[in-house]
């Protein structure tokens, strides 16, 4: 799997370069709708999925698999970077790279075998090694709420400049002060019930102290009392 996947980007990286700003393979596969359709972007790139009406921003020199059947919708992100929009009325399914995607507009990037994936409205980050799961699947590595300063680090690569960044955050900013208290409120009981297990455990294990303390005590006056008695 991975030799094929090496042979279709050799394919798309030395295909009519000049000729197209989107190479597809099979030619004009896209519009004709066969699949499975390979797709390199000479540069930033729309493209506009028949019949799903979904929405597919590829980054420059970003490479791509689709597969469609019905209303069930695959994308496979060979290299580079894609924000997939999706259109949730006309979408029953959808998988980036053989995971199921929540039903919500997200961002990704891969980067040899790892590939990274933020839910656009709960700004979760998720990281996952290709070909370590079953069967050359995959594996999820972590999960992380990205900060502010790790979100822009991330989404940077996204946007042709700072302006239309700029304005992508301001339109998310309620939305991320949100889920950041939320995961603060998360932490929050988290951390208290760690706390009060940990406190939970240190009155058990004062208690047996004291008990075993109590019970070395009777020994201790029973062992006398037998003794001065004989």
């Amino acid at each position: 799997m991975k030799l094929m996947g090496l042979a279709l980007i050799s394919i798309l990286t030395t295909a009519h370069v000049a000729q197209a700003e989107v190479i597809q393979v099979p030619e004009d596969c896209l519009a004709l709708q066969s699949t499975p359709c390979l797709m390199r972007a000479s540069q930033n790139e729309l493209l506009k999925i028949p019949n799903s009406l979904q929405t597919l921003h590829l980054g420059p020199r970003s490479i791509i698999k689709i597969t469609q059947i019905d209303l069930q919708f695959e994308v496979e992100l060979l290299d580079g970077t894609l924000f997939f929009e999706q259109n949730l009325e006309k979408l029953k399914s959808a998988k980036l790279n053989g995971i199921t995607v929540p039903k919500v507009s997200f961002f990704a990037s891969r980067e040899g075998a790892r590939l990274k994936i933020l839910n656009s409205s709960k700004f979760l980050l998720s990281e996952y090694d290709l070909g370590l799961g079953r069967e050359g699947g995959h594996e999820l590595a972590k999960i992380d709420f990205l900060n502010k300063k790790d979100l822009i680090s991330y989404l940077a690569p996204f946007f042709a400049g700072k302006r239309s960044l700029v304005e992508y955050l301001k339109s998310h900013e309620a939305a991320w002060r949100r889920e950041f208290t939320a995961q603060n409120s998360t932490q929050t009981k988290v951390l208290r019930r760690s706390i009060a297990s940990v406190e939970e455990d240190e009155k058990q294990l004062l208690a047996r102290k004291i008990k075993e303390s109590q019970d070395i005590k009777k020994v201790r006056e029973t062992f006398f009392y037998r003794t001065f008695y004989r």
